[in-house]
């Protein structure tokens, strides 16, 4: 084992050492993500890290399911909305998986060969799906930390099964990939992507026989179900030692309610409205494209290998990438949907590398393949962009409610009653297309958890106001009260009462 980790030391050496590979991925990195780390947005969950992350014992991460998540953002003290800092380091952690994976094709598939290294890793770092989960403060580190271990668990695995390596060596890796998932559950996702990729290079390059194929998939799947279930182990052990079980129904499996045909019928349904109907949004528009050159590719190589375990391994990685959906008879969350990006990589890359071998076409894939990256690059920075633009809309409604406030009541330490139903939000034409992105924070905060809307009076307050929370009795009845009240921005739409100021958005 201490020989193949030096091996893949020699190789993350090789591959940061090239100037070419260096600079082609931070100007990369530069264009996608330079102005999320320079711009600070704030959205969802942004203003709720304190509730996330806050007391042990308290209604926190661990409560919701994410034990790594919590202890994690403990470790760092990331209890507050971390502008720059969280987002960079964000960044780094992306960088360091595509350089991860990049040691990896370099070790197994294409020896010295940095070319197709550099594609891959520009084309991961910079898939446009990534702004649906990066702009959330309270998950971005946690997601893309359990992506790096997930790749690193995988590749162990596959160095330990065809290294002939000792079983004590899943051990470490078991509890590794348990608190990957325990940082977030779609690493699951990725981890069943990537372990199917394996299985094809193993068919393609090494033309693998299909028991010794099956061995391996059977040894990954092992390592999955065990990791998930001390994940949840550890999970029910923190609520035994008193932590409040609130598994959300994001959770939930739906094919027990649904019955099968409903279920089958809701499955297709989803593929048919968040992947085909998609297809104004860029990164989903790419998918769907790789997905189709992928199936092509595959059914070639079945053909000339006179092997259908290609084609059959291909669709089964096809349906891998929304496997959370499929299991749990739900939607398709962008935000999960990681494993996108390394399918369109990947499957991009190989289509480089087959164009690459003709003379006369390599010049034209160049071209494309660099197209491409700019075009992803421009769709990250135009998200960030919209949601920066969503986020300052906020600021100033904000500003403006405080300020109307302070105008209107005699009495600012009377606590203030949100009532109504804000703009939920917008996005930049052309940029539509997206779940979360461009979501108000104002909408979010005024009905989130429930609480008599105190994410949005905690987020005024951040701007430098202090402004009470209500009661739930005083909630209640100035939501009443608000019935007969104009609707913000109109003239009326802030009265003050006895005990309680009403604003009606």
């Amino acid at each position: 084992m201490k020989n193949i980790i030096e091996e893949y030391k020699k190789e993350l050496k090789e591959l940061i050492s090239s100037k070419k590979y260096l600079f082609s991925i931070i100007i990369v990195s530069i264009l996608a993500y330079g102005f999320a780390i320079t711009h600070c947005s704030i959205g969802m969950d942004d203003t709720a890290l304190d509730r996330y992350y806050g007391e042990f014992f308290s209604k926190n991460m661990i409560a919701a399911g994410r034990w790594g998540s919590y202890f994690l953002y403990k470790l760092l003290n990331l209890t507050s909305f971390t502008p720059f800092w969280l987002d960079l380091l964000t960044v780094l952690i992306i960088v360091s998986t595509a350089i991860l994976i990049s040691s990896f094709i370099r070790r197994n598939i294409r020896k010295n060969d940095i070319v197709l290294s550099l594609i891959f890793s520009c084309l991961y770092i910079s898939y446009s799906l990534i702004n649906e989960p990066f702009i959330f403060q309270a998950s971005n580190l946690a997601l893309f930390l359990g992506n790096l271990l997930t790749f690193a668990v995988l590749f162990a695995i596959y160095e330990i099964v065809y290294n002939h390596l000792k079983f004590r060596y899943y051990l470490p890796l078991i509890v590794i990939f348990a608190f990957s998932i325990s940082l977030y559950e779609a690493c699951c996702q990725t981890f069943l992507v990537g372990l199917l990729m394996c299985i094809m290079i193993r068919i393609i390059k090494y033309k693998e026989k299909d028991k010794d194929v099956l061995k391996f998939f059977g040894i990954g799947i092992s390592i999955l179900i065990v990791s998930i279930f001390l994940n949840y182990t550890i999970l029910y052990l923190l609520y035994f030692i008193g932590i409040k079980n609130e598994l959300s129904g994001g959770r939930t499996i739906y094919w027990f309610k649904n019955g099968l045909e409903t279920g089958i019928n809701i499955i297709i349904g989803n593929i048919k409205f968040y992947i085909f109907s998609k297809t104004m949004y860029f990164p989903v528009l790419e998918f769907i494209i790789a997905g189709i050159i992928g199936l092509i590719i595959s059914i070639m190589s079945s053909i000339k290998r006179k092997n259908i375990m290609i084609f059959n391994v291909y669709i089964l990685m096809l349906f891998s990438n929304i496997a959370l959906s499929i299991l749990q008879c739900i939607a398709i969350l962008y935000r999960t949907c990681t494993s996108w990006g390394l399918m369109v990589a990947a499957i991009f890359t190989v289509s480089y590398y087959i164009l690459s071998k003709k003379k006369y076409v390599k010049p034209i894939a160049i071209i494309l393949i660099t197209l491409l990256i700019l075009w992803q690059t421009k769709d990250m920075n135009q998200w960030f962009y919209s949601d920066y633009v969503k986020s300052q809309r906020d600021l100033k409604q904000a500003y403006q409610i405080a300020e109307d406030i302070k105008k209107k009541a005699n009495d600012l330490t009377k606590p203030i009653v949100f009532a109504g139903e804000p703009d939920q939000g917008f996005q930049l034409r052309p940029q539509i297309g997206a779940q979360s992105n461009g979501l108000s924070v104002i909408w979010w905060a005024n009905f989130s958890f429930d609480d008599n809307s105190y994410e949005l009076i905690k987020f005024i307050n951040s701007l430098g106001y202090y402004f009470k929370r209500p009661t739930d009795e005083q909630y209640e009845r100035g939501r009443e009260l608000a019935e007969d009240m104009e609707s913000y921005p109109k003239e009326n739409y802030i009265k003050e009462f006895e005990d309680i100021i009403v604003v009606k958005l």
